[in-house]
């Protein structure tokens, strides 16, 4: 239940930085950030927050879609 109540307080630390500009996602401990607004998202604010916690960080095209893709770290 710790985890998950983290996992959720990140998404919506996340979220607020993007606010309309992006959408975010919890899946399977890491997240998924969709970029509705590219030249208007927080990239570096996003980015930061995702390496900070020891994330892996991929870029994936999606249709037309930027989406951010991070993996927590194995413990």
């Amino acid at each position: 239940m710790g985890s998950e109540r983290a996992c959720l307080d990140i998404e919506e630390g996340i979220r607020s930085e993007i606010g309309e500009h992006g959408q975010c996602f919890t899946v399977m401990g890491g997240f998924e950030v969709f970029v509705k607004d590219p030249t208007r998202f927080p990239w570096a604010k996003v980015f930061r927050t995702l390496l900070e916690l020891g994330h892996e960080v991929w870029v994936e095209l999606r249709g037309e879609n930027l989406v951010i893709v991070s993996k927590a770290p194995v413990e």
